[in-house]
């Protein structure tokens, strides 16, 4: 029994001193202009702030988490980590690098990749075609960049994706269908942006715990009354409650503490369309009205048309 335990007592140093021998050659191989260490039980580069316009050489290939934020890259090449052999890579860190452009294949080869973090750069479209090759990214950051559309299928390569935000961007529009496919998202942010109205939430799964929509300019009208309508059925958790900007006789409100009812639209009226409904009511006066056809295919009498003018209240 004594044999067997110094035996396993000396595979057991052997065992230590070979990742520490590993460690070691890690830390020598660093970058010049990078730290490299073992950090939260990852192999670990940072090259934070370096000023560097060139990726950095001979990062050590069995790199797990590689920070190189703060510096002026403008653009992701095709096939970059995989050509430097770092296909292990499991987070990037790509923020405030001025960042314009990410060609489709930047991520090619890194199927261990799940969180990317493309935060404060010069994006201005959702870099959609280089998702295909990051099927098993859970966590993606592009807050702080210029972009005002979220097209149709955006995120449909993402199905594992867990959190996406898009806080204090510039979007003004995000089109039906945008969020396809996010079949695992639970948190999503999009707070600080330029949304009057938001469509496509019909695509989110159930399982979303927390959405962040304060600090947009929400128009309270018909065309918000999905969103109202959405937040009721679903229940999900805001971190500020959405206001109302517009109309003025609902600026300040929450959404919740509006009525459906009062997210109404003035009727766009067909301007060549217009009948006159002649008969006699009950009492036996006059029933005559003259009514215009909306925009929508509806009808509505210029009596409530005027009515609703006066008075939109």
């Amino acid at each position: 029994m004594l044999g067997k335990g110094r035996k396993l007592n000396g595979k057991l140093c052997s065992s230590i001193s070979l990742l520490f021998v590993m460690g070691l050659g890690f830390v020598s191989a660093c970058p010049s202009d990078c730290v490299c260490k073992w950090k939260g039980g990852k192999q670990t580069v940072e090259c934070v702030n370096r000023g560097l316009r060139t990726f950095p050489h001979n990062i050590d290939p069995g790199t797990q988490v590689l920070d190189i934020s703060g510096n002026k890259f403008e653009t992701l090449p095709p096939d970059h980590f995989m050509r430097s052999g770092l296909i292990n890579l499991q987070k990037i860190y790509l923020s405030r690098c001025q960042l314009s452009h990410i060609n489709s294949r930047a991520f090619r080869g890194l199927s261990n990749l799940v969180d990317l973090d493309l935060s404060h750069n010069l994006l201005g479209d959702v870099p959609s075609a280089a998702f295909p090759d990051c099927q098993g990214l859970m966590k993606l950051i592009l807050s702080g960049n210029p972009i005002r559309t979220v097209p149709k299928k955006a995120f449909i390569a993402l199905q594992s994706l867990n959190t996406l935000e898009m806080s204090h961007c510039e979007i003004e529009r995000i089109e039906k269908g945008a969020f396809e496919g996010l079949l695992s998202l639970q948190w999503l942010k999009l707070n600080g942006n330029r949304l009057k109205r938001i469509s496509g939430l019909a695509n989110l799964p159930g399982n979303l715990q927390g959405i962040y929509l304060e600090e947009n300019p929400w128009e309270c009208d018909c065309r918000l009354l999905e969103l109202r309508l959405w937040l009721s059925e679903r229940n999900v958790a805001n971190s500020v409650e959405p206001r109302c900007t517009g109309p003025d006789r609902l600026a300040n409100f929450t959404l919740k503490d509006v009525s459906e009812e009062n997210f109404a639209c003035i009727p766009e009226l067909s301007p060549t369309t217009m009948y006159q409904k002649i008969g006699l009511s009950k009492d036996g006066n006059d029933d005559n009205e003259l009514f215009a056809k909306c925009t929508n295919d509806k009808f509505i009498s210029y009596s409530k048309l005027l009515s609703f003018l006066q008075d939109p209240d």
